[in-house]
């Protein structure tokens, strides 16, 4: 005997924690694959009124093992002799083309599929939207509704012998700050440092303390801005002067308010994944056209802030000059330590390290409190300490800290919540607060 109910089997992997967060009517609380769906539904005999697979789910699996598993799904349910609707939501464009009876497969061909798809598919129709698990009223409106789930979400990742911080936040040294300041911050590192987190999350720090701000993307390789606001790769779809912003404000940077998307006092420049011209980029991208547009922008507004990674500081080194401060983004591990030197040695002469490393902070990003060297705590200062140490290059002051960013499992969330970490978590907020705070004041 199977227990029917209204709901949905979600066959959705890791992807599930995701919308665990919202109340939905979801029939099993494990995590399912879609390779072990069959042998759940045959040994739980649970029912359900549809079955949702989404990406997360079919992860690791060819297009003939989905086929495959999908026609085995059928025909159990054909012999179980209650046939409910299987609903397919993907990004794989390859599956467009396959074809099995019962089955309903949705192509998205974005950036990625936005959250509150999946949650309309299980709730229903898109004005029956589920509610974040709280105990208070739903959100009134998008914005609200995001931000209450991204407090949901984040407030997950911290420890649960951690209590809250009870010092204040710096929002009265924001305050003190003078209204007339204007600053170029550059945020720096190795792939896989931590860069773009660290550059959009202390924007949207600056915009909630109400700084005019512009977050230039230099990495014309990923284009990650694209994850991190999902509004800007829709707007950039139905508009190329949004599409190529980037290379648009090289050109003609007076023109920034109607090639920028922006978000309050936010304004943002990227280039869109559609963007290919590699023309335009060879003629725009470079020195002479950046520092142009810096210096119109440093009048126009009070912090520049640049996604410069390591591969853009080498092609666009002549504007070092004209950077404030950098932020050199860096792990406490002698892994990172060790291959961020090289790696900026490897590219950079000495005189260009020694007038890099002269205006550098240090932001130990993904921080590990547990991790250990020569049987002392791997602290942030000793991350300074040693990059002192082990540099070659010889200079006139130590590395100063920027602060630290605590590390956790599950950093990388904010991609599919179009959520920033900065905005809900206390912690998370204060260390990004205090950071941008410090470099703000060391680049005065």
């Amino acid at each position: 005997m199977y227990n029917y109910c209204m709901g949905t089997l979600l066959v959705g992997g890791a992807f599930a924690q995701l919308l665990d967060v919202y109340s939905l009517d979801l029939v099993n609380k494990e995590q399912l694959h879609l390779d072990q769906a069959l042998p759940f539904c045959q040994q739980s005999k649970l029912g359900y009124e549809q079955l949702l697979i989404t990406d997360d789910g079919m992860a690791g699996l060819d297009d003939y093992t989905v086929k495959s598993a999908l026609v085995s799904l059928m025909l159990f349910q054909e012999n179980r002799g209650r046939v409910q609707p299987i609903l397919l939501m993907t990004s794989r464009a390859s599956l467009q083309a396959m074809s099995v009876t019962g089955v309903s497969i949705e192509i998205y061909y974005g950036v990625r599929i936005p959250i509150q798809k999946y949650i309309n598919a299980i709730s229903g129709n898109n004005s029956n939207r589920a509610t974040k698990k709280t105990s208070k009223p739903p959100p009134a409106d998008k914005s609200d509704e995001k931000q209450a789930a991204k407090r949901g979400i984040i407030e997950r990742f911290r420890k649960e012998e951690k209590k809250e911080p009870t010092a204040p936040f710096a929002g009265r040294e924001f305050e003190m700050i003078s209204r007339d300041i204007s600053r170029v911050i550059a945020i720096t590192g190795q792939k896989g440092s931590g860069v773009t987190s660290t550059a959009v999350n202390l924007a949207h720090i600056a915009n909630n303390r109400n700084l005019s701000t512009i977050l230039i993307d230099l990495d014309t390789v990923n284009c990650a801005f694209n994850l991190y606001f999902s509004d800007f790769y829709e707007q950039a779809e139905k508009d190329q002067d949004i599409a190529c912003s980037l290379i648009r404000n090289l050109a003609k940077p007076q023109n920034y308010n109607i090639n920028s998307h922006h978000i309050d006092n936010l304004y943002i420049v990227t280039l869109a994944y559609s963007f290919s011209d590699k023309e335009l980029l060879e003629r725009f991208f470079t020195s002479p056209k950046l520092i142009n547009m810096l210096t119109f922008f440093r009048k126009h507004f009070q912090l520049c802030l640049l996604d410069m990674p390591l591969e853009a500081l080498v092609r666009l080194k002549e504007c070092i000059l004209y950077v404030d401060l950098f932020g050199l983004c860096v792990s406490n591990n002698l892994y990172s330590l060790t291959g961020t030197l090289r790696g900026f040695q490897n590219v950079l002469t000495d005189d260009d390290l020694e007038m890099l490393f002269s205006k550098t902070a240090i932001i130990v990003s993904k921080y590990n409190e547990h991790i250990r060297i020569q049987d002392d705590f791997f602290s942030p200062d000793k991350v300074c300490d040693l990059l002192l140490e082990l540099n070659d290059v010889p200079l006139a002051r130590e590395f100063e800290l920027a602060g630290h960013i605590p590390y956790h499992l599950e950093f990388d969330t904010q991609l599919e919540t179009d959520i920033p970490i900065a905005d809900s978590d206390a912690y998370m907020e204060k260390a990004y607060s205090d950071i941008l705070l410090r470099m703000i004041k060391g680049a005065g």
